[in-house]
């Protein structure tokens, strides 16, 4: 619960600009924190539960954090372009809310200085202008940031679940799981 709750103080603080600048390094410990942390609980609990030793539990532990990072930066992307019907809630609304999202990370890093102004000024005013929000929106499509978080989150899901899957037996259960990890980098709700 510490942890989740200094994810959550973390997100606060950048997007209300108690932070000037957000590393990819800072999101990633973020989302450790915030959403990772409760996967990563459940699992535990599980583990010990089962009586599954230290080292095995770790490893299952660690791949229960990463499906909660890469749940996050789904939601990300799907905040930004995802189907508002299929996805449930606004599109745009981390922009409104001025959130220092993975993309909006890589985007003001690689945005020309007047373009990197500009995505900080609309974050910072919270707006919920629909024009602005497009206008932000397309900033970070235009560096690739869509593309590259979608990457990030499959590559990060399938490390960890090299490590899962070299301590879990053949099961239908281990198939299930590894569906479920597919499934959260693929999601469209």
């Amino acid at each position: 619960m510490t942890s989740l709750s200094i994810g959550q103080a973390m997100d606060i603080a950048w997007h209300r600009g108690l932070v000037e600048e957000v590393t990819e390094d800072q999101y990633m410990q973020m989302c450790a924190y915030k959403t990772g942390s409760v996967a990563r609980f459940a699992v535990e609990i599980a583990c010990i539960l089962a009586g599954v030793s230290p080292g095995v539990r770790g490893k299952l532990a660690r791949f229960g954090e990463t499906i909660g990072v890469a749940f996050q930066i789904q939601d990300d992307i799907l905040n930004l372009v995802g189907d508002e019907k299929l996805y449930g809630k606004e599109i745009g609304g981390d922009i409104t809310e001025g959130k220092r999202t993975l993309m909006v990370v890589y985007a003001l890093r690689r945005l020309e200085p007047s373009k990197r102004e500009r995505l900080k000024e609309i974050l910072n005013m919270h707006t919920q202008d629909p024009q602005l929000i497009k206008e932000a929106i397309g900033m970070i499509k235009e560096t690739g940031a869509i593309e590259y978080a979608k990457k990030t989150a499959s590559n990060i899901m399938q490390e960890s679940w090299r490590e899962a899957d070299n301590v879990l037996n053949e099961s239908e259960s281990k198939r299930k799981l590894r569906l479920l990890a597919e499934y959260l980098i693929e999601r469209s709700r």
